[in-house]
């Protein structure tokens, strides 16, 4: 199916983006996941960035904002901070959320 709307962050957040698991096997796009080699982990040779171009081809398994599922939108929003920060996910945490200098008190307003 093809989005008639964008997908936004506030789908990727709350899993109602349309997009879905290859291990789920309740829907023909799980299968179509599977057929691309993700089914429990990433295929060989394939990064986080090379994976969302893959998901980007294939269809959702619903409109964004009409239903609800777990899916990769979680590594989608990993890629997404990537692009935006410049930098790799590992190195974005690091810097900005767990790394040297970073208080866990007072990220959490203690």
């Amino acid at each position: 199916m093809a989005a008639v709307e964008p997908i936004r962050v506030w789908h990727l957040l709350t899993h109602t983006a349309g997009l879905t698991y290859g291990f789920d096997h309740a829907h023909a796009v799980d299968e179509l996941y599977r057929a691309t080699g993700f089914e429990w982990d990433l295929p060989p040779g394939l990064d986080v960035a090379g994976c969302c171009e893959v998901w980007a081809r294939l269809p959702l398994l619903f409109q964004p904002g009409a239903e609800w599922n777990y899916s990769v939108a979680t590594d989608v929003l990993g890629r997404l901070v990537e692009v935006v920060a410049g930098l790799p996910l590992d190195d974005v945490l690091a810097e900005r959320v767990s790394g040297p200098g970073h208080d866990r008190d007072q990220l959490l307003g203690r």
